[in-house]
């Protein structure tokens, strides 16, 4: 799936790439598909499961106690409750496919150029282009 690397990837985005990437599925069938794919991870987490998914990463879920807090705005005590989070783990083939494409997105360095004419400017200034 082409995206920029700064933007969200969203349901309707992954429903498309699927349908693109297989063309021997109806767009009904691979967007069912992708809706059951991120509904069995969900009930998994909500279960209390880990969801390992090789070369992608491992989703897990941690309960955390409840523990005491202070309210910022009005510096007032408050007991922060009990909760569960979801914690992400990529996998190490993950991070190295995306470290190689940060370091093909990097933007060019500004080069040092002569400049034509003496007179109007030193003959090494930095011009950034």
């Amino acid at each position: 799936m082409e995206n920029d690397l700064n933007e969200d990837v969203s349901r309707i985005a992954l429903r498309k790439a699927v349908y693109r990437k297989t063309r021997t599925i109806s767009r009904r069938d691979s967007a069912k598909l992708v809706e059951d794919f991120l509904s069995e991870i969900s009930d998994c987490l909500v279960a209390g499961e880990a969801v390992k998914l090789r070369g992608f990463g491992n989703f897990i879920p941690r309960r955390k106690a409840s523990r005491p807090g202070r309210n910022p705005k009005t510096k007032e005590d408050a007991t922060i409750s009990a909760r569960t989070v979801i914690l992400f783990h990529p996998a190490r083939t993950m991070v190295a496919h995306m470290n190689a494409a940060l370091r093909k997105a990097k933007p060019k360095r500004a080069r040092t150029i002569k400049a034509r004419d003496d007179s109007s400017a030193a003959a090494n200034d930095r011009v950034d282009i």
